[in-house]
């Protein structure tokens, strides 16, 4: 997902969607024509919320227009954060 421009999963799995989200990559879920509606069904509610709070796009295949455009440059990563806390922990000194 760090090397990703943007990330679509299906929004059958909260655990891809949710780790999508946390990825901080632009996140799209795919979503069947027949979701079931009812505001009990908390598999739904929890889709709908991260839509509703801007973390993820549906896209409803055969009914939506074309895939969202890609990024014009892709995001820099920088390890070297992470790296040092690793380096630290581990008082290894290159």
């Amino acid at each position: 997902l760090g090397l990703a421009d943007r990330v679509f999963v299906t929004m059958d799995s909260l655990t891809m969607l949710t780790e999508a989200v946390a990825s901080g990559r632009s996140t799209y879920a795919l979503c069947p024509g027949n979701a079931d509606e009812a505001s009990s069904n908390t598999h739904l509610r929890y889709v709908r919320e991260l839509i509703a709070n801007g973390l993820v796009q549906p896209i409803h295949p055969g009914r939506d227009g074309a895939t969202p455009a890609m990024t014009k440059t892709p995001r820099e990563i920088d390890y070297s954060a992470a790296i040092t806390k690793l380096l630290e922990k581990t008082g290894w000194n290159p």
